[in-house]
This record gives C-alpha cells, sequence and structure tokens, in this order.
C-alpha cells in the first residue's frame, strides 16, 4: 500500500470553515487511477492542470487548506486533501482532488469536505424528500 503525502507543517487556521457536502453513487466514491494523471501532463489542451496536483519532484500537492472526512468500509478518512481518498484505497482518487486546485484556492476560509457515496442508489427513489410524496412508478 503506497505511503501517502502529509502536509510538512500545517498552517494554523482560523475562523469559519466552508463546507461542502460530496453526495453521489459509485463515481463519487473514486475511480480515478493516480496512475493515469501523468498522462495528463502529455495532454496539449489539459497537461496544465497536472501542475495543480503535482509537485516539481514527483509528489503529490497536498492542501494544508482543505480537509476530507470519508468513510472508505471501515476506515475513516480525516486528512487534508490529497490523492488516495478514492473507492478502492491510496493509489486511487475521486472527483474531492480537484477542489481549490485549479487556482490555489477560491476561499480565504479553510474548507471540509464531508464525502459520501455508494452504489445502487436512485435519485429518483432513495433521495426524494419526504414532503414529495411517494414516487410514481
Amino acid at each position: 500500500m503506497r505511503r501517502l503525502p502529509m502536509p510538512a507543517r500545517p498552517r494554523n487556521l482560523k475562523g469559519p470553515v466552508k463546507v461542502f457536502i460530496l453526495a453521489g453513487q459509485s463515481n463519487m466514491e473514486g475511480l480515478g487511477g493516480i496512475k493515469t494523471l501523468d498522462a495528463l501532463g502529455e495532454h496539449p489542451t489539459h497537461g496544465h492542470l497536472l501542475k495543480k496536483i503535482k509537485n516539481e519532484d514527483g509528489s503529490f500537492v497536498v492542501r494544508d487548506d482543505v480537509f476530507v472526512s470519508y468513510q472508505r468500509g471501515s476506515e475513516k478518512i480525516k486528512r487534508p486533501l490529497t490523492v488516495g481518498m478514492g473507492g478502492w484505497g491510496a493509489d486511487w482518487f475521486g472527483p474531492e482532488l480537484n477542489v481549490r486546485h485549479p487556482d490555489g484556492g477560491y476561499y480565504e476560509e479553510p474548507v471540509l469536505l464531508i464525502k459520501t457515496c455508494w452504489g445502487g442508489k436512485d435519485l429518483y427513489y432513495d433521495f426524494r424528500p419526504p414532503s414529495a410524496g411517494k414516487p410514481g412508478l
């Protein structure tokens, strides 16, 4: 199993926290393999994006201003944003990886991503608000 990168020294963050809930099905778990990211660097249009998630020495960027809370099976993930939070372990990532990477951060405040996902659910039925009544089948 790959050892995940950690920030050398976390920043002393104060003030309010922006909270985002990333809810979805199996694709939200994260089925992207980190071995595929290097191919991004060769893409003529999108290759520059690799520099947002990989350091010059080849290690992955760790965002010390974005934290992720996610339960993958029996494993509880609570750490700064980087790779390794995908559905199948340390060599996988999900859509959370690109949060705050495009320009280094949209918000001044720290960010908490609460990631929840599972397969086999239907938005029409399983996520229907009680006030909407029973779905017509």
